[in-house]
């Protein structure tokens, strides 16, 4: 069971109809498990491991490596430990504090999230340690999906840990978008933007990972180990756009005025062996409520994957659409129901509250 409230969910108003929208919404996450998913893609015949349509003897592989932070990080790290066993020789993948489960040869670290934490700190030195004594004939299996900025923080020279506290803080609550808060979180890293690729180097990278951001954008899912397209430019445009640059630290204005282009994030992949699959994302989980509502007869259209802008405006427009059909049937006759996915923000005004939550990231609206 997926969702832990159901039984106050099911305890007022048409309870009926929310049974059948709370089964559609479970049959949509079971579809999208990052474990069901892992297992389904990665597969070990023998010393034969096929992942996708890639192929790799581990028979000549001389290290393989589970590395990998995120909130959907754990049941992958998971599936791979049962599929590969005695075979992973070193692994360590950071997740949330509520995540209080353990693998045996994968090293499990809860670290802080939203907010960075000293516990996320260490497990992202040792991160690093374990990806810069990479050779050619290494093989790593990353699982860095939603929420690993915050649980794998490794703040540039002369930025502190709490000067990364603080500046996740304001951008949480300023109403910026993932893309632009992601614009200045990876310009103040050792790491993302592909700073662990780049240390990786040359061993091959395999990147296992969920998207929950709109359209499936690599440099915001998993930016460590892939290319990143923001500048230098455009951190400093985000923190000026929401009249942060003079509330951040003074140190990190410091390192992004005075950066230099040497200093900018991986933008050409080069001789990286880096390979990504993106196992499940929103689009995905959208299909299958859609088919599950369709199949229980229910007129039902997707009406977008996309879905964008302030949480209670978004909300204002979905509650007229479905009254639109109760009272007049359009766009669709009832029963019916339209599934929208996507990525909604809320704006903090009260400073007090800022990194008490995270986005609301593509949520499954029905």
């Amino acid at each position: 069971m997926y969702i832990k409230n159901q039984e106050e969910l099911l305890d007022h108003g048409d309870v009926a109809l929310r049974k059948q929208l709370i089964d559609a919404i479970e049959y949509a996450l079971e579809y999208v498990d990052p474990y069901l998913r892992t297992r389904e893609l990665v597969k070990l015949n023998h010393d034969l491991l096929s992942i996708g349509d890639l192929e790799f003897d581990l028979k000549r592989v001389r290290r393989l490596c589970v590395i990998g932070a995120g909130k959907a990080t754990y049941p992958i790290a998971k599936a791979l430990e049962e599929i590969l066993s005695e075979h992973i020789s070193e692994g360590l993948v950071i997740v949330r504090e509520d995540e209080t489960r353990k693998l045996s040869r994968v090293k499990v670290v809860q670290a802080g999230h939203p907010i960075p934490n000293e516990a996320g700190f260490k497990a992202a030195q040792e991160i690093v340690r374990i990806a810069s004594d990479s050779k050619k004939d290494d093989l790593f299996l990353v699982a860095f999906t939603g929420g690993c900025s915050a649980l794998m923080p490794y703040p540039v020279e002369g930025v502190t840990l709490e000067d990364k506290r603080r500046i996740t803080s304001l951008l949480l609550g300023c109403g910026a978008t993932i893309t632009e808060i992601n614009s200045v979180r990876k310009h103040l890293s050792r790491t993302k933007g592909g700073g662990l690729a780049k240390k990786m180097a040359p061993a091959t990278i395999v990147n296992l990972t969920v998207s929950d951001v709109i359209g499936d954008p690599l440099d915001c899912i998993t930016d460590p180990t892939v290319t990143d397209p923001s500048t230098f430019d455009d951190a400093r445009t985000t923190l000026n756009k929401y009249d942060l640059w003079e509330a951040i630290p003074e140190s990190a204005r410091n390192y992004l005025s005075n950066a230099s282009p040497n200093q900018e994030t991986l933008k050409d992949y080069g001789d990286l062996r880096i390979r990504t699959f993106v196992i499940a994302n929103n689009v995905m989980a959208a299909e299958a409520a859609l088919s599950h509502l369709y199949a229980r007869g229910f007129n039902s259209r997707t009406l977008t994957t996309s879905l964008e802008g302030e949480s209670r405006e978004v909300g204002y427009a979905l509650a007229a659409i479905m009254s639109e059909m109760a009272k007049y049937g359009r766009p669709l006759q009832t029963p019916a129901a339209i599934i929208c996915a996507g990525e909604t923000v809320v704006k903090l005004e009260d400073e007090s509250n800022f990194g008490k939550g995270a986005r609301a990231k593509n949520s499954l609206q029905l």
